[in-house]
């Protein structure tokens, strides 16, 4: 079966908007993806969560510096928006997040002022990667030979490798596995307009990955065909 991915996006303060979306009437085959850009302070996002009526806040959080307490902070909203308040999100020892008041599997990823999560009743992985050249500079930490032969012609060498390493992120998180390579366990097949096959010789698996080309970033979803 095909798997359904809706994305919903949303910009600054207006996270209200979500309220109507009924997160917990996601189908069987569907990922349903949340997109939250903003550039909110530690002190207005506070104010946020006050204005929602939200008790998310715990030691642990508060504890935190401010790039990691606003990232944190801003998934929590997310989430009690979508699924309520009551769904804490909590951490299987290989750091994959997990829900255990509700059926969904749930991903998380944040880069550069936005913040993502992923709902579904199917495992995936999700990543989401800001445009740079980074990952073409450190490309020999996790490209295989395998991988150029299916190189395929988006317009830049530092789009076709922040894409590569963002599908080896969500590919990663997919599979939970520690101690898997990038470079030699996670592999392209096949390069299309807009999903990549992808093989796991390690673990005999293979897996789709879908990706969203947006100005500031790439969004990725791993999932089992």
């Amino acid at each position: 079966m095909k798997q359904t991915i809706k994305t919903t996006y949303i910009e600054g303060e207006n996270i209200k908007r979500l309220e109507h979306i009924k997160a917990n009437t996601t189908a069987n085959n569907e990922i349903r993806v949340f997109l939250w850009h903003h550039t909110m302070t530690r002190a207005t996002l506070d104010k946020c969560t006050e204005e929602l009526k939200l008790n998310i806040h715990t030691p642990d959080l508060d504890a935190l510096a401010d790039k990691r307490y606003i990232e944190k902070l801003s998934i929590r909203i997310l989430l009690a928006v979508l699924i309520g308040k009551e769904n804490n999100i909590q951490y299987h020892a290989t750091g994959r997040p997990y829900l255990p008041q509700s059926p969904f599997e749930i991903s998380i990823s944040h880069t550069q002022h936005t913040y993502a999560l992923s709902l579904s009743t199917i495992r995936h992985g999700l990543d989401i990667e800001k445009w740079s050249d980074k990952p073409q500079r450190v490309a020999q930490m996790y490209v295989n030979k395998q991988d150029y032969l299916s190189e395929h012609a988006l317009a830049q060498k530092s789009i076709w490798h922040t894409t590569l390493w963002s599908a080896k992120e969500a590919v990663y998180k997919l599979y939970d596995q520690a101690g898997l390579s990038f470079k030699n366990d996670i592999l392209v097949q096949e390069w299309g307009t807009d999903c990549l096959q992808m093989l796991s010789p390690r673990l005999n698996k293979e897996c789709n990955v879908r990706y969203t080309c947006y100005p500031h970033f790439v969004l990725t979803i791993a999932y089992q065909p």
